[in-house]
This record gives structure tokens, C-alpha cells and sequence, in this order.
């Protein structure tokens, strides 16, 4: 199982987003755990992850959480997913990162 987890400033457009990734996940009968966070419990070590996204107006939190994660992929979910909430891009995105960096 992949866990995937996303975060935003207010976990409000997270929440909607999640929602839709995991709408797509089941659709797609994918083995992938989808969760929203917040970065202090990233940065503590509270959230188990493989991969995980934040939202564009985090994005500055990239390098500090890289730093503790070294090893782990933490990127920037691309604007227009954000924006449009569009949960299989996301899922799609994530899944490709996670290939690409041998997975």
C-alpha cells in the first residue's frame, strides 16, 4: 500500500481534494491510502508517508521538510489540480514521481 498524503495552509481545500483522490483511488481500485496533514505533524513524525504533496501556497515548507525526509518524495501539487481539485491528476502525479525515483 502507498500512503499519499496531501497538505494546504487551512485544510480546507485539502479536505475537498482528499475527498476526490480517494474518490478516484476506489474508482480505480488502486492499493493507495490517501490522508491530509498538516506540516507540524509531518515535521514531527506523526504521519507515515511515501509520498507526499503539498499545496501551491506551501510550497516554501518544500526545502524544510526535505531536510528532516531526506529520502522521501515532497513535492508541490501543480496549480491547475489544485485549483480544479482534481483528484486523479494528483493521484496520477504522485504515482509518476513515485516511479520515476524507482518506487
Amino acid at each position: 500500500m502507498i500512503n499519499f498524503v496531501i497538505c494546504c495552509s487551512q485544510g480546507m481545500s485539502s479536505s475537498a481534494l482528499m475527498k476526490k483522490m480517494k474518490d478516484y483511488v476506489s474508482e480505480q481500485n488502486l492499493d493507495i491510502d490517501v490522508k491530509a496533514s498538516t506540516v507540524d505533524r509531518i515535521l514531527s513524525n506523526d504521519v507515515a508517508f511515501d509520498i507526499l504533496m503539498l499545496g501551491p501556497q506551501i510550497r516554501f515548507e518544500r526545502t524544510k521538510i526535505k531536510n528532516v525526509f531526506p529520502d522521501k518524495i515532497v513535492e508541490i501539487i501543480p496549480m491547475k489540480a489544485y485549483g480544479r481539485l482534481d483528484g486523479a491528476e494528483v493521484i496520477k502525479t504522485g504515482l509518476k514521481l513515485l516511479e520515476d525515483n524507482g518506487k
